[in-house]
C-alpha cells in the first residue's frame, strides 16, 4: 500500500478510529447504449465514517461532517493503487446528505467506482477485480472494516 501526502499507516489508521470508518461494495451498473438495459460496468466501493462521538449534528454537512469526509478522502487516496491500470477511479464529490448502511442509520459517504479506462460502459474486468482486492487489502491493514447488508436483520429495540 502506497502512502500519500507524507502521511503514516499510523496517521491514517488513527483517522479510520477516530471517524469509525468501514466500507460497503456493491457492483455499478450503466446503460451501455441509450436504451438498453443496465449491465455490470465495474464496482463501487463506499467507505463511510460517522463525525466524532461527542458531536451531535443538527444538519448534515456541518464543518464537523466535512472533516469527516476529507479524512475519508485522505484514506482512499492512500489505498488507491498508484501505477497505470486499465481501470480507472472516479471519487464522488461530497454530499450534504445524511448515508445509511447496514451498520449504521447515519453516516458521511465517499462513493469510489472502479470502471474501465477506456470505456465506462465496457462489462466488468479482471482488472476492475484486482485494483478492487488490492484497495480492500489497504483498507483491512488500516483496520477498516467491511459491512455487508444483512437481509431480514431484525432492529434493535428503541
Amino acid at each position: 500500500m502506497a502512502i500519500t501526502w507524507g502521511e503514516t499507516a499510523a496517521e491514517l489508521a488513527d483517522l479510520v478510529r477516530r471517524h469509525d470508518v468501514a466500507y460497503e461494495v456493491t457492483t455499478e451498473e450503466r446503460a451501455p447504449r441509450a436504451r438498453r438495459p443496465l449491465a455490470r460496468v465495474g464496482y463501487r466501493l463506499r467507505l463511510i465514517g460517522s463525525p466524532l462521538d461527542d458531536h451531535r449534528p443538527i444538519l448534515p454537512g456541518c464543518p464537523v461532517c466535512q472533516d469527516t469526509f476529507r479524512a475519508l478522502i485522505r484514506i482512499a487516496n492512500a489505498v488507491l493503487p498508484h501505477d497505470e491500470r486499465a481501470t480507472r477511479y472516479e471519487l464522488d464529490p461530497f454530499d450534504a446528505a445524511w448515508h445509511m448502511s447496514a451498520a449504521r442509520p447515519r453516516g458521511v459517504e465517499l462513493s469510489l467506482v472502479l470502471i474501465g479506462r477506456r470505456d465506462s460502459t465496457a462489462p466488468d474486468s479482471t482488472c476492475q477485480l484486482a485494483c478492487l482486492t488490492d484497495i480492500e487489502s489497504g483498507l483491512e491493514q488500516l483496520g477498516v472494516r467491511r459491512e455487508t447488508a444483512q437481509a431480514g436483520r431484525r432492529r434493535p429495540p428503541h
